[in-house]
């Protein structure tokens, strides 16, 4: 083991916490990782950046003034069962974009930040990141959407958001 160790490190992809990736040891494949807050404190966005992070072709750094490139993004899978894609969507290209999503739906942009708006529309359709929508849902949906992303689109990561009573998952028990 120790040998393994020396070769492979047990590290995964950096998360967009660099707090979570140094408690968790980044994103490592075969781990469920399970997020646990309050109504309205983030959930959804922490995750979808981490998949963004893992995902995008690259992103915006305000700090910086330019866009960061990933040499290497890994195909990945979004499900939500609560939020459409339409929601998701503004939320993943305000995080590429580095904007307030607000002002994105508010259409209160500065000229430059709509031009890096259409960048990151361009990044997403490129990026092998995959949606799903799943309002009504069982543990087979859920495999069997997770099934279909690994098999077609050679997924190796997965977002689910997240699980909640509804009629189907509750007559499935």
């Amino acid at each position: 083991m120790i040998e393994e160790l020396k070769e492979n490190p047990e590290r995964g992809r950096p998360l967009y916490s660099k707090l979570v990736s140094a408690v968790i040891r980044g994103a490592r494949k075969r781990k469920y990782y399970i997020r646990s807050l309050p109504t309205g404190h983030g959930k959804t966005r922490l995750g979808v950046a981490d998949i963004l992070y893992i995902s995008a072709t690259k992103i915006y750094d305000k700090n910086k003034g330019e866009w960061l490139h990933n040499p290497y993004p890994e195909p990945s899978l979004i499900i939500t069962t609560e939020l459409e894609f339409e929601e998701i969507q503004t939320m993943a290209l305000a995080f590429i974009a580095e904007v307030d999503e607000d002002d994105l739906l508010d259409n209160n942009l500065t000229e430059e930040e709509y031009k890096r708006i259409e960048i990151a529309e361009n990044v997403l359709r490129e990026s092998p990141i995959y949606f799903e929508y799943l309002p009504a849902f069982d543990a087979d949906d859920i495999e069997h959407v997770i099934k279909k992303h690994v098999l077609n689109n050679e997924i190796q990561y997965c977002f689910f958001d997240y699980i909640h009573p509804n009629t189907k998952l509750l007559y499935s028990m």
